[in-house]
């Protein structure tokens, strides 16, 4: 096994140059404690939409990220996002035309108000999946205790070992490795089954880790 950091916000590099930056990680709680890495979400730094890569592209990670495909391979991954029109309150005083549109004469008030048709953008998520990203709040059994930065995994498996949280404040802050069976649900908000003391108490990240990991 070799035990692979995912940091959100790191660069991911295709096998021909870079591909864009972390933005998301996706997981699958599974039962009885099978928790795996099943996506990564990646957005290039342009106008070019995100892609969800599957964990099993994921050759190494450190300061960057290091997929198996090149980019054409990523392009023509699964997106990562997906867009959908839906229709704002008209003009209160002007009836609509089939299509959504302004009668005749009064196109400009949609333009300028934005009543009318709104494009949406929302994260694409495999089913079953659970999406967890850079600062999302962690749960002890009594308050909260730190902010998700990302994940530990095990490759080429993709079994998650440890949560990576920051906590303190902004110049007293600190990173821990927190053991994924300590999680008891991933969702909104992650919640753990220890104590704050008990968080407190982890080893530092980066350090000696738990069971003797080592990380950069």
């Amino acid at each position: 096994m070799n035990a692979t950091q995912l940091l959100i916000g790191t660069d991911v590099r295709c096998t021909d140059g870079v591909c864009g930056r972390l933005r998301r990680l996706i997981v699958d709680p599974g039962d009885g404690g099978g928790n795996r890495l099943t996506h990564l979400a990646v957005r290039p730094a342009g106008l070019g939409g995100g892609r969800l890569v599957p964990a099993d592209l994921v050759a190494m990670a450190g300061r960057e990220i290091q997929l198996f495909c090149n980019t054409a391979g990523f392009e023509a991954l699964e997106a990562a996002e997906e867009t959908s029109q839906e229709r704002s309150a008209s003009w209160p005083y002007a009836g609509e035309e089939p299509g959504g549109r302004f009668p005749t004469g009064v196109e400009g008030i949609e333009r300028d108000t934005g009543y009318g048709n709104r494009t949406f953008t929302r994260d694409r998520i495999p089913p079953g999946g659970v999406e967890i990203h850079r600062g999302e709040a962690v749960y002890a059994t009594d308050g909260t205790v730190g902010r998700m930065q990302g994940l530990i995994v095990d490759l080429p498996d993709a079994h998650i070992s440890h949560l990576v949280l920051s906590k303190g404040q902004l110049f007293d802050r600190k990173r821990i490795a927190v053991p994924v069976e300590s999680v008891t649900n991933f969702g909104d908000g992650i919640q753990l089954d220890l104590t704050k003391e008990q968080v407190r108490a982890l080893p530092d990240f980066p350090g000696a880790a738990p069971d003797g990991l080592h990380l950069p």
